[in-house]
């Protein structure tokens, strides 16, 4: 039995302690958040990836010798139906829509600890509130590696 469709989320940590014993930059770190955005795209060429696209991504830098860290930012997310659907039959981004209100509070909470939120979401996704409400607090900065102006942005 396969699925008709599914939302995988997963997280990672990359610190600056391990940074700088395998010598990765800032720039390092761009390239392979880039890279994880478009890898996973183009690795839908196999038959255990068809079809796969990246749907949000959320980077939390924090600020020099910071020692905090959010655990699993994705426990933050929730996700709600958009057309009556039940979650087993969803099939698609249109029939969900995601919401970031947690995970924006627990940002807004730690703002102190934060030197920048980094983002990137797919054009197709459903996705409130918009991490820009953050901006009074710590520097947003939306990725776009699809380069897709979002609803918001259209006038």
């Amino acid at each position: 039995m396969a699925l008709r469709y599914a939302l995988t989320a997963f997280n990672g940590v990359a610190n600056e302690h391990s940074a700088r014993q395998s010598l990765m930059t800032d720039d390092d770190y761009d390239t392979f958040l880039k890279a994880m955005w478009n890898g996973i795209r183009s690795a839908g060429n196999t038959r255990t990836k068809y079809g796969q696209i990246p749907r949000l991504l959320v980077s939390v830098i924090y600020k020099p010798k910071e020692e905090f860290q959010f655990s699993n930012l994705a426990d933050y997310i929730s996700l709600s139906a958009t057309n009556g659907k039940l979650e087993k039959e969803w099939s698609g981004p249109g029939d969900f829509k995601v919401d970031l209100s947690i995970l924006i509070r627990r940002l807004k909470e730690q703002a102190d600890k934060i030197l920048r939120i980094e983002y990137c979401i797919s054009p197709d996704l459903t996705v409130s509130p918009l991490f820009d409400e953050l901006a009074q607090k710590v520097e947003v900065e939306d990725l776009n590696f699809d380069g897709f102006a979002r609803a918001s942005d259209k006038s």
